[in-house]
């Protein structure tokens, strides 16, 4: 199985391993909801940056506007019915259900992932994905690299290989 192959194959783990990293989540929740970032990319870039993975121009622009059509489609929808009822969910009824919106905000996450590995790793190209992508969003240059170094070291963190004590 090739490098990139492996990398498509554990993204989403990984992903989910990074977001878990102290303060990535506060800094990919604050770029959301500052300059719409898709945090599912955010996440992705970082860890193919990490992996010296990366993609040509072209295929660049058509894997963020794929991940944005989806992000339109399912993950925004969802995520604002969890955040409208975050204040009236004041049931148990409500809550279950608000539970299970979550979820399936989740589930579309992972979908997303999914498709972007799909699409991913048959291509090739340069590494630089995350700050083309926060370029494209607008981070000013000052946030752009304190979230790249925050990003970096925590993706560093959790590509490396463990080692068994």
């Amino acid at each position: 199985m090739s490098a990139r192959s492996a990398f498509c194959r554990q993204a989403w783990s990984r992903m989910v391993a990074l977001y878990g990293v102290p303060g990535i989540g506060p800094l990919c929740l604050a770029l959301q909801e500052a300059f719409e970032a898709d945090v599912p990319v955010l996440l992705f870039f970082a860890l193919a940056d990490a992996a010296g993975e990366g993609l040509e121009p072209a295929d660049f622009d058509r894997l963020t506007a794929a991940a944005a059509e989806w992000r339109a489609l399912a993950v925004v929808p969802l995520r604002r019915i969890r955040v409208d009822l975050k204040d009236r969910a004041v049931t148990p009824e409500l809550q279950t259900f608000r539970a299970a919106i979550k979820a399936s905000e989740l589930e579309a996450e992972r979908l997303e992932v999914a498709r972007l590995a799909e699409t991913f790793e048959p291509l090739s190209g340069p590494p630089g994905l995350a700050p083309a992508y926060l370029a494209r969003l607008g981070v000013p240059p000052d946030e752009t690299a304190r979230a790249l170094a925050a990003l970096r070291d925590a993706a560093q963190s959790v590509t490396r290989p463990s080692r068994a004590s």
